[in-house]
C-alpha cells in the first residue's frame, strides 16, 4: 500500500514497494506464458536513464559511480526519460525514483538516508505528492486513457 512522504515544501510523494521484472525481447513468449497477457497486454516502452548511486557502507553517505563496486546497503537515484509510443502518451515523460537495498531491516532507513543525501541540494523544481506516481500505476493510467 503506497504510503505519503514528504521532505519539504519541494519534495513530496508516494513510498511505494513493488517487484520490477526485466526481460529481453527473445524471452517475450516465455514471460507472456508466466503472466498470462496476451500480446495485446504489451507497451513499447522507451527509457533513457540517469543514474546516481549513493553507498550507506562506511560511516558518511558517499555518492559513487554506478556498477563499480557491489554494496551491501546504499540508495539508487535515477531520473528516466519514458516514451510510450501508440498508447496516448506519446509526449516524454519524466521519472524521478529512489531504489534502496539492504537487509530487510535496514531498508527503509537506507531509502530515508539516500533520499537526504541526494535533497541535500533542493531539486530545480517542485515534486508534489499529487504528481507522484509508481510506474506500474502509471502504465496503467497511459493505458486506460488511450
Amino acid at each position: 500500500e503506497p504510503v505519503s512522504v514528504g521532505w519539504s515544501d519541494q519534495v513530496a510523494g508516494m513510498r511505494d514497494t513493488w517487484v520490477k521484472w526485466s526481460r529481453e525481447i527473445g524471452e517475450r513468449h516465455a514471460l507472456r506464458e508466466l503472466t498470462g497477457g496476451s500480446d495485446a497486454t504489451w507497451l513499447p516502452v522507451s527509457k533513457q536513464r540517469d543514474l546516481r548511486l549513493v553507498s550507506l557502507d562506511g560511516a558518511a553517505p558517499e555518492e559513487i559511480e554506478p556498477n563499480t563496486v557491489r554494496l551491501m546497503n546504499g540508495c539508487q537515484f535515477e531520473l528516466t526519460r519514458i516514451v510510450l509510443a501508440g498508447r496516448g502518451c506519446e509526449e516524454p515523460w519524466w521519472s524521478c525514483s529512489f531504489e534502496a537495498f539492504g537487509q530487510p531491516p535496514s531498508v527503509l532507513r537506507n531509502l530515508e538516508s539516500g533520499m537526504e543525501f541526494v535533497f541535500r541540494t533542493p531539486p530545480p523544481l517542485p515534486l508534489p505528492e499529487d504528481r507522484s506516481m509508481s510506474y506500474p500505476y502509471w502504465l496503467m493510467q497511459c493505458t486506460q486513457h488511450s
